[in-house]
């Protein structure tokens, strides 16, 4: 799915967002950081927990000539269990983000046409109440996008395709007019702008700067 963006600032857009990396203000949330960790390092956080039991319950049958079997049997078989668990939360993840990431490019290619029209529009033509509907269904999706991704079921790197594109949009100045109406009235689930809707557009007009 390409970068929700206005196809002739595609290129330069992606090379200002590119320089500006560490200025982007979409931190990566706690929950996402320790549940993509865990997914990554689960099996070798596993593996590394037998080894370690079998040589403490070794030690402990050399030295002490004791050997509790129930408890080993129990340890080893948490430590199963928790494998288990990860990977399967894992695939439910992973199959709960196609479905959000299929679901969530129908309904903006369902609007992506309509997007196009109202923002090539001239600025002093008002929007119509068809318009205004159009926009607001588009305000309703990227807040649920961004419901999603703050608990964590939206990946970091699509977050961003998908945050820069409402930030090239919020830039024509009627679309940002209504929504920073609306965004005043704690709309859109906490949906939020580092900066006023006409500060990104000011900077596509200025020559890029080589890394």
């Amino acid at each position: 799915m390409a970068l929700r963006q206005h196809p002739a600032a595609l290129a330069k857009i992606s090379l200002l967002w590119t320089n500006r990396t560490n200025q982007l203000t979409c931190p990566v949330p706690t929950n996402h950081r320790l549940k993509h960790g865990l997914f990554k390092c689960y099996a070798i956080i596993s593996v590394a927990a037998f080894v370690v039991t079998l040589l403490v319950f070794g030690i402990l049958q050399i030295s002490c000539q004791k050997f509790n079997w129930q408890a080993l049997a129990l340890i080893l078989g948490g430590i199963i269990s928790f494998t288990f668990a990860v990977q399967k939360q894992q695939l439910e993840e992973v199959q709960l983000f196609r479905n959000l990431f299929r679901e969530f490019n129908e309904r903006y290619d369902e609007k992506n046409e309509a997007l196009n029209r109202i923002y090539q529009q001239p600025g002093e033509q008002p929007l119509t109440p068809a318009e205004r509907d159009t926009l607001y269904d588009y305000f309703n999706l990227c807040g649920e996008e961004c419901l999603y991704y703050k608990r964590g079921f939206i990946y970091q790197e699509v977050w961003e395709s998908w945050y820069n594109g409402m930030k090239f949009f919020r830039e024509n100045s009627k679309i940002g007019e209504l929504w920073d109406k609306e965004l005043k009235a704690g709309s859109y689930y906490g949906i939020s702008f580092d900066e006023p809707s006409n500060a990104f557009a000011s900077r596509l007009n200025e020559p890029i700067k080589p890394k």
